[in-house]
């Protein structure tokens, strides 16, 4: 009898493997995103970011970087550094809020979300970096 269940065990295995190799290529499927929320908003109201598909692995940062776009000589405006998700299903997801302070002029303003990774060929500074856009009033 011990002999059956080794074999159904020793059986059981390859299909582990396949289930978590399925659900490793799924995850590195997921798109990377950044979002807003609401999409317009007035100076001094909350905006909600959010994010997926970031990568929590040995060669990135588990961080990523907010910042607003701003036109020169201006440079970016730091919103938030906000670490990563690392939970099973929520690895690779953030979510934060800011207010829009009352100098960010109006109009549609773009909102860039980076990580800091590096080439795992040479080292390189890798920038993975997607954008959203609110429109303030």
């Amino acid at each position: 009898m011990s002999g059956r269940s080794t074999r159904r065990l020793t059986g059981a295995v390859p299909l582990v493997a396949s289930c978590l190799l399925l659900a490793a290529v799924a995850r590195a499927a997921t798109p990377i995103s950044v979002t807003a929320s609401p999409k317009t908003v007035s100076r001094g109201q909350r905006v909600t970011f959010g994010g997926s598909g970031w990568g929590v692995i040995e060669f990135c940062k588990p961080q990523v970087s907010l910042s607003l776009r701003r036109s020169p000589p201006l440079g970016p405006l730091v919103i938030a550094n906000v670490k990563l998700r690392t939970a099973p299903k929520t690895s690779g997801t953030f979510g934060t809020s800011w207010t829009v302070p009352r100098t960010v002029h109006s109009g549609l303003r773009t909102i860039f979300a980076t990580q800091h990774c590096e080439s795992g060929k040479n080292g390189a500074t890798v920038l993975i970096t997607r954008s959203t856009t609110v429109r303030v009033r």
